[in-house]
């Protein structure tokens, strides 16, 4: 989705998909009866037709857990590591449910900043240009400045995810990333329920880029 407002402000929205699968209890887990396999999450790109494109390269996944009967959290990175606190027991066996940082591919295209200020007329993709902004790596800021164009990106606040098959969900937040050149890597916290219902689970979050 795309859209311009008054000032000229562009705005690009991409939506990410969420996976995860909760097994049963560690004392009777059975993971092969227990679970569907996750929702496939293509590679899928985002165009504005304006200079501005997303690619998903990887949805989010926060792997596979043990129920339990108390709540807990799944804390994972924007490296891909998980980190269990609570009633939470990571199980890393099943296959298709590994830990994984959501990860996407931002390119610029702005043939006016590479023609006039690099003097490169041969050459408008900017996704992989070396310029100041490409000496940052993991950088955490939600605005920057790459290839000529003032940036501002965010994730949404919260998601859910649903169980399939069912109605029982879980709430994932407190999203945040790190970029490097045009490579941009999500992590997210799940929470889970007490005696939260095994199954596979999906859901979906949203980033959006404001440009100009």
């Amino acid at each position: 989705m795309e859209t311009t407002d008054k000032n000229g402000i562009r705005s690009i929205a991409l939506c990410m998909a969420l996976a995860f699968a909760l097994l049963p209890r560690l004392a009777h887990a059975t993971p092969t009866d227990s679970l569907r396999a996750p929702r496939s999450v293509p590679n899928s790109t985002q165009d504005d037709g304006e200079g501005c494109q997303f690619t998903v390269i990887k949805g989010l996944n926060f792997g596979a857990m043990f129920t339990s009967a108390s709540p807990g959290t799944i804390v994972l990175n924007t490296s891909s590591i998980a980190t269990y606190t609570g009633g939470v027991y990571g199980h890393t066996g099943v296959p298709g449910y590994a830990p994984q940082a959501a990860e996407i591919e931002l390119n610029l295209d702005n043939p006016t900043h590479c023609e006039e200020d690099d003097h490169c007329s041969n050459d408008n993709n900017e996704y992989d240009r070396n310029e100041d902004d490409d000496n940052q790596t993991n950088d955490c800021n939600s605005n920057f400045t790459r290839h000529g164009m003032t940036c501002q990106l965010s994730i949404s606040n919260s998601s859910t995810l649903t169980r399939v098959g069912g109605t029982e969900t879980m709430t994932a937040d407190t999203y945040n990333f790190t970029r490097t050149k045009g490579d941009i890597s999500i992590g997210a916290t799940l929470h889970v329920n007490a005696n939260q219902k095994s199954g596979s689970y999906s859901g979906n979050f949203y980033v959006t880029l404001d440009y100009n």
